[in-house]
């Protein structure tokens, strides 16, 4: 296990969006004649409603940016309504889709569900596309990708609770034939007897196979989370070479894990958030900072497991404001690698990283 970490000192960060802007997740978008711009999905509750907005940045800077359109929206009820998790994805016919988490009632008659909104016309207008699951067991962290020509769905999925009073967790996963009209049943889940396996993220590497990051309990403790990763072969059917990317200390927790591939230097890093060596008393996941871990791609067997010890500790990346949450990885239309996030001021940010 790894205990100290370095801290990586960056350029000044940028404004995505002031308070209230949580859990950012951005994405190139492709406009109709070719150019790029920037987009995040961002949570932004008002008093009577809980929404999920979407920002667009046409220029190198988001502070000054006012422009956004609501993706979806709802009446925050008695007893209260969850909307969040937007992530974006943009299909080859230029559509923009957003999934995302609405959980809305009163236990034990709430219902949890993963849906997806769409837009037609670049995101300045979006409507309901369909839901990916509905149930009374809790579903969150949507991530949208392709394999295989296909368009695919990964999120957290809570499975009933045990004897002990514990519910277990698992990464799902869901696939669509046409855009995300309809989704067809889960077809590959990622199970940890005595874990919450949950947030997942998923890159293509150069050997066409996928590798997902998740957090879990991982160390056998239950409560206690670890970074992890697995890797697929076949399309995300089954995942294998199963590791640990990184375990704190007992005490403290490491999770909420995102991924990129680096193809230049054949490398693939991930972002995560961490409250090893904060201030005592910070109960996670307040408290936390974003670690930042790197591993190298054999250049002799690209599909051999990675070896996430072989860039040392993880590297802490210097933020806006004293802690952060939920960070992403984010290239930009000049290829700059950046990690939004949260901060503890509830706005959302974005830094600039070297990491590939």
């Amino acid at each position: 296990m790894n205990f100290f970490y370095f801290i990586y000192y960056t350029a000044i960060a940028e404004l995505i969006f002031p308070s209230p802007a949580f859990y950012p997740r951005l994405a190139l978008i492709k406009s109709e004649d070719g150019a790029l711009f920037s987009s995040a999905a961002l949570e932004n509750p008002t008093a009577n409603q809980r929404r999920l907005i979407f920002v667009t940045s046409f220029s190198a800077t988001w502070n000054e940016s006012t422009n956004y359109t609501v993706i979806a929206s709802a009446p925050n009820e008695l007893g209260g309504v969850d909307l969040g998790n937007g992530f974006l994805f943009q299909l080859e016919n230029k559509t923009i889709l957003c999934a995302y988490r609405h959980h809305s009632g009163v236990p034990p008659n709430r219902v949890f569900r993963i849906q997806i909104a769409a837009s037609h016309d670049l995101g300045r207008t979006w409507g309901f596309a369909s839901s990916v699951s509905v149930g009374s067991l809790g579903v969150w962290e949507p991530f949208l990708f392709s394999a295989a020509g296909t368009l695919r769905v990964s999120y957290s999925a809570e499975l009933q609770m045990g004897v002990d009073g514990r519910a277990e967790q698992d990464i799902v996963f869901q696939e669509s034939s046409n855009g995300g009209s309809d989704w067809g049943p889960i077809y590959s889940r990622l199970h940890t007897n005595g874990s919450r396996n949950g947030m997942p993220g998923v890159s293509l590497l150069s050997d066409g196979s996928l590798l997902l990051v998740f957090e879990g309990f991982w160390t056998g403790v239950w409560g206690a989370f670890t970074v992890n990763s697995a890797r697929s072969f076949d399309s995300s059917a089954s995942w294998v070479q199963q590791q640990v990317v990184h375990a704190p200390r007992l005490s403290a927790n490491a999770g909420s894990p995102q991924l990129v591939f680096c193809g230049v230097s054949e490398k693939v890093c991930t972002v995560f958030m961490s409250n090893e060596n904060e201030p005592s008393g910070q109960i996670w996941p307040s408290g936390a900072h974003a670690g930042l871990l790197c591993a190298p791609l054999d250049r002799y067997n690209v599909s051999a497991p990675l070896d996430w010890g072989a860039s040392g500790v993880p590297i802490v990346l210097e933020a806006e404001t004293p802690f952060i949450f939920w960070p992403s990885f984010f290239f930009s239309q000049s290829e700059h690698l950046y990690v939004a996030y949260q901060g503890s001021d509830d706005a959302s940010y974005l830094s600039e990283v070297e990491l590939c």
